[in-house]
């Protein structure tokens, strides 16, 4: 009975050691090293690849750099060479023969849905150009004036709580009030404060619980593995993808009314931008959503981070009290000269908490097949070849996190890295070879051009918090392994955060699986 099959059984067998041969070969040679075992098929790589990513960003990463080097190829379902040095990822940056602008236009539609029926020259020339220059540093004094005035009022109404308190303090929820105060006060900035109004009333969304839910599903959209034919069939992206028309919709009705209340700003300059066009508020909306995605899921996450780091890390909350108080920042306006030039420990602080609290992916396409500089050192040149049409990843995490950069213990906090430390051209030149480094904004083309308001908005959260505040957390005994910990740099005893949010790796600024209570009381005069 075993002869009758034997024959059809090798011939199968054969044909199975063929096909896996073709599709394998592991034993051919690559100048690139391929993730995982050899032993295994390269989509068991790729899955194993992303569990472990998914299960320990910073562990898989630093794996990928101590194990291969500068350079890796991740099989499906990532599909990509991914580059995790500083090097590297400088070469990826300047390389004419890797492309952004695919990916761009990518995630302007199927993450936002943006229509791409357009003229490329309409993107390229016109509306790319019109939405960089509304976001230089001189064009921010509006929004950051609109983002502290309503920041302010939430203050101030903190402070009434504490002073109303019979205990002399209050305790509160620290990530859903910056969360809250971040929002109102960043919606502002973009849109006005006639648009924070109508966006707390909208039904059956407000457009705070829109954004939330939304970006639940926005890994998942990103990530680019579930066809849009098939998003309907789960429930989650569903409610997500509603959230996001909705969103749409509130951007498009601003729009059509007018943009009341906002006289400056990149929604004004992209209302006038659609005059020009021709186009209507139904068209632009979806280009104007990663705008609201992109300031509200990134600055706030990232000001609670900020926070709870000055706040517990000893004299450091004096100090930025002591630095913000002597640069009359709030008094008779708001000042953003001041904000930028006269903050340099806060700017440090601000800087830190980028570097350890942030992870961007930086995505390229090869428009033709082309050669890298991967080089560890000048020591030995390494160009390796990159196929057309690859994609190509720089992931920042790595250098941010790399002792031979920082020194010892990298993940700790020190908020005085990046304070100057003399006029001499020596320091200088140190200081600002560290703070390309950090890359949480990202790089090159692709760089985020929200940075400037981003990072003066997390100045202006501390700067207000830090001089009329004591906070600190409140963690009941025995509870410790509920948050997470983390390192200050010359503190023997941790200082406690949320747990980190382990869905979003890559997509910058992190975000909290929960929330922890502070006590928050005034500060002494």
């Amino acid at each position: 009975m075993l002869d009758t099959y034997a024959t059809p059984l090798t011939v199968s067998g054969a044909a199975v050691v063929l096909a896996v041969s073709l599709f394998w070969a592991p034993w051919k040679k690559s100048p690139i090293p391929t993730y995982g075992p050899w032993y295994l098929p390269p989509f068991l790589r790729g899955l194993h690849a992303m569990m472990a990513l998914g299960a320990d960003e910073d562990a898989f990463l630093l794996g990928l750099y101590h194990q291969y080097g500068s350079i890796v190829y991740i099989p499906w379902p990532m599909q990509q060479y991914t580059l995790t040095t500083s090097r590297a990822i400088n070469a990826f940056y300047a390389s004419s023969d890797l492309e952004f602008l695919h990916i761009r236009l990518w995630f302007g539609s199927a993450l936002f849905g943006s229509k791409m029926h357009y003229p490329m020259e309409m993107w390229t020339d016109r509306f790319f150009p019109m939405h960089a220059k509304a976001m230089t540093k001189g064009r921010l004094q509006g929004p950051l004036q609109r983002f502290n005035d309503i920041f302010s009022e939430k203050v101030k109404r903190l402070e009434e709580q504490v002073q109303s308190s019979s205990e002399g303090f209050v305790e509160i929820p620290i990530v859903e009030w910056v969360m809250n105060a971040m929002f109102d006060s960043g919606l502002s900035a973009i849109y006005g404060p006639e648009f924070v109004r109508i966006a707390r009333q909208r039904k059956p969304l407000t457009v705070e619980e829109g954004q939330y839910r939304f970006d639940a599903i926005f890994p998942i959209l990103a990530s680019g593995m579930v066809p849009s034919f098939l998003r309907r069939f789960i429930p989650p992206l569903q409610e997500g993808l509603s959230a996001r028309a909705e969103l749409t919709a509130a951007i498009e009705e601003f729009l059509e009314m007018g943009t009341p209340g906002l006289d400056d700003g990149l929604t004004k300059d992209s209302a006038e931008w659609m005059e020009r066009e021709g186009l209507s508020p139904k068209e632009v909306a979806p280009m104007l959503l990663g705008d609201l995605w992109a300031s509200q899921t990134n600055a706030p996450p990232a000001c609670v981070a900020l926070i709870l780091r000055v706040f517990q890390a000893k004299g450091c909350v004096d100090r930025v009290a002591k630095e913000v108080s002597g640069t009359q920042l709030f008094g008779n306006g708001f000042n953003y000269a001041k904000l930028s030039d006269a903050l340099p420990f806060l700017n440090s602080c601000v800087h830190e908490t980028l570097r350890t609290q942030t992870s961007s992916f930086s995505i390229r396409i090869a428009k033709e097949a082309c050669l890298l500089d991967v080089s560890i050192d000048d020591s030995e040149r390494r160009l390796v070849p990159i196929p057309k049409g690859a994609r190509v990843c720089a992931v920042t995490r790595v250098p941010h996190i790399t002792d031979s950069i920082w020194g010892e213990d990298s993940t700790a906090w020190d908020p005085t890295r990046f304070v100057p430390t003399g006029d001499n051209e020596a320091s200088k030149v140190k200081l600002a070879k560290l703070l390309k480094e950090v890359r949480g904004f990202g790089g090159g083309v692709s760089m985020c051009e929200g940075r400037h308001l981003a990072s003066s908005e997390l100045k202006i959260a501390v700067a207000h918090l830090a001089t009329q505040f004591e906070i600190e957390p409140v963690i009941a005994p025995g509870t410790e392994e509920n948050y997470d910990r983390f390192r200050i740099k010359g503190q023997s005893d941790y200082g406690y955060a949320p747990k980190k949010l382990l869905t979003r790796p890559g997509l910058g600024a992190f975000h909290f699986a929960g929330d922890m209570k502070v006590r928050v009381r005034l500060r002494d005069e």
